[in-house]
Parts: structure tokens; C-alpha cells; sequence
């Protein structure tokens, strides 16, 4: 049997297409519509491009694929922001929307179309996750949905304890789909998101647990994708235990060690995570950050010139807003 692509990989290598290839691709497309690995490369060409026609050409992609290949797993790279680009995100509700309709059990349009939803419109993500759950309720993959859901709408609330809240409802989703994983790369991923709710939540022993659990379950997975995403980002929660414990010393050496992993197609596409950075830079630990932003630098290439621009303001003795990339 021929093996499928992987898509995603697919997605990621069109991050570096030089500009002639992208649009060789998309000439190539005017004839061969149904290429879904050009249309694959192209929604990564176009990914990190926030220019309005090139995401214009993105929504393209994302909705002849909403209309022809449903099933295909793109993750954030067939996702649109619901609220830079409305028309666009209606187009693809109203694509998805059609789709469960008339695949109403089919898991893989469930799945997609609720993460495509998730940002504009929650609570049919909710539903939608739920209902796979009940189709499949032996399978971890619902769950943890459900706790991402959960997770990144605590992220946006103002009230700490809402926040701790809603973070201690995504982490008992969570929990439960790794008690339902049985793959141990999957569960990898599983751990990761553990580790970030149980901090949100104030939960420093399961955050701890789960954090050391990752280190010592990734060398396992040394030449996976995954290694890098969960030693990177076991040591960022073990440094934000440690800054909240008082211990800004132990953080510090945390954020370093974060910065010496080798990197991964996540880190590479969406680039490192700077709330430790932030916190430690505050409080005085200049070089500690300079020293994360420079090992950045092997991983997040697309990054550079931001991380070069961040590392002269930090020379200067000024304070960048790492929220603004």
C-alpha cells in the first residue's frame, strides 16, 4: 500500500520556498488543481506572511481543501483568523458547516472542522469535539481537544481566578487522554499540555511531575519531532515553577537549558516561548535572556531578524515587548 504524505511536514518545508517557486506552484495549480502537496507548500509559504494578498491566497487554499479534501489533518496552517479576516473565516464555516452536514460521523471532518472553528466559534468546536468523543470514546485524540479548547480561553481572560479555573478544567480533560493514550509519542504531546494547564492553575507538583516526566520520557524519542517541543518546553515550566517558588537563580539556568535544544518543525514555524524570557528580563536577568534569544536563533530562523532586534534593545538596556513579532 502506498504511504500517504505527510502533510504537515509537507506544510512546514513550504516555509522556505523562495518566492519563484511559490509561484511556480501556483501556475502549476491552474492546471493540476488537485496537487495537494503544491497546495500543502504553498499554505506554508504563505503561513508566515501576514501580507493581505498573500493570505488572501492562503483562505484560497484552505477553502478548496475544506471543499475537496476535508479529511486531510493541516493543523494551524488551515486555520483563519476569524476576526483579521472575517469574510474569509465565514467562507470556511460556511464550507465546514456543509461538510459535517453531510459527514456527520466521519471523525476526520470532525475533527477538522473543529479546529478550524475553534477560534471563532467555541462552542460548536465544543460540540463537534464532543461528538467525536462519543463516537470514540477509547480514543485520547477528543480529549485533548476538549482541554485545548479549554486551555486557550483561559488564556484570553482577565480574571486570575477565572483563568486558574477554566485551566483546571482543560487539565482534567487532560489527564484523561493521557490515561486513554496508548502511544507513547502521543502521549509525549499529552504531557506537554499537562505541564502548561498545570502551571496556569497554580498546580506546581503536577506541573513539576509532569515536567521532569518529560524530560526523562523524550530521550526515548530523541529522533522524533517531538523531542525538541518537550525538552524546550519542559524546562520553560520548570523555570516558571521556580521564578513563581522564588527562585529566580533556578530559573534563569532553566531558560538556558530551553535554549539548547536542537529545535523542531513547531518551534522552527511558530518560534520559541518568550513568557519566561519576559518575566526573567523584568526582574534584571539580562543575560540569561540574551543567552535564550541567541541559541533561539539555530531554531527559529524566520525569527532572526526580530531576535537580532531584541538582543540590541536588551544591549541597550532597554525592555522589548516580546508580544509584539
Amino acid at each position: 500500500m502506498e504511504r500517504a504524505p505527510d502533510w504537515l511536514s509537507l506544510c512546514t518545508d513550504g516555509i522556505d520556498l523562495a518566492a519563484q517557486d511559490a509561484a511556480a506552484l501556483e501556475t502549476h495549480l491552474l492546471k493540476s488543481s488537485n496537487d495537494i502537496e503544491a497546495r500543502a507548500k504553498l499554505l506554508g509559504f504563505y503561513f508566515t506572511n501576514q501580507d493581505d494578498d498573500a493570505q488572501r491566497r492562503r483562505a484560497d487554499h484552505v477553502h478548496w481543501l475544506i471543499a475537496h479534501r476535508p479529511e486531510i489533518h493541516l493543523a494551524a496552517f488551515a486555520r483563519i483568523h476569524p476576526e483579521l479576516y472575517p469574510d474569509a473565516y465565514n467562507e470556511g464555516k460556511r464550507l465546514w458547516l456543509s461538510t459535517v452536514s453531510n459527514s456527520a460521523n466521519d471523525l476526520a471532518v470532525l475533527r477538522n472542522a473543529a479546529s478550524f472553528l475553534e477560534s471563532g466559534d467555541p462552542d460548536i468546536a465544543e460540540d463537534l469535539y464532543k461528538r467525536g468523543a462519543t463516537i470514540e470514546p477509547d480514543e485520547s485524540v477528543w480529549r485533548q481537544r476538549l482541554g485545548g479548547l479549554h486551555f486557550r480561553s483561559c488564556i484570553g481572560s482577565t480574571s486570575s481566578e477565572e483563568r486558574k479555573r477554566i485551566a483546571r478544567e482543560a487539565l482534567a480533560e487532560y489527564e484523561v487522554a493521557l490515561t486513554l493514550e496508548r502511544c507513547s509519542l502521543e502521549a509525549l504531546g499529552i504531557l506537554m499540555d499537562i505541564a502548561e494547564a498545570a502551571v496556569v492553575c497554580e498546580n506546581y507538583e503536577r506541573a513539576t511531575e509532569a515536567a521532569e516526566r518529560l524530560l526523562a520520557d523524550a530521550e526515548g524519542h530523541v529522533n522524533t519531532f517531538q523531542y525538541g517541543n518537550a525538552v524546550h518546553l519542559a524546562h520553560i515550566v520548570l523555570g516558571k515553577i521556580a521564578l513563581a517558588c522564588g527562585e529566580p537563580a533556578r530559573a534563569a539556568a532553566h531558560l538556558r537549558a530551553a535554549s539548547e535544544v536542537r529545535g523542531s518543525p513547531q518551534l522552527k514555524t511558530f518560534g520559541p516561548d518568550l513568557e519566561l524570557a519576559s518575566r526573567l528580563l523584568a526582574i534584571g536577568r539580562r543575560d540569561a535572556v540574551t543567552f535564550y534569544i541567541d541559541g533561539c536563533k539555530k531554531f527559529w530562523e524566520s525569527g532572526a531578524s526580530l531576535l537580532e532586534k531584541w538582543t540590541l534593545a536588551i544591549g541597550r538596556g532597554e525592555t522589548p515587548d516580546f508580544s509584539k513579532r
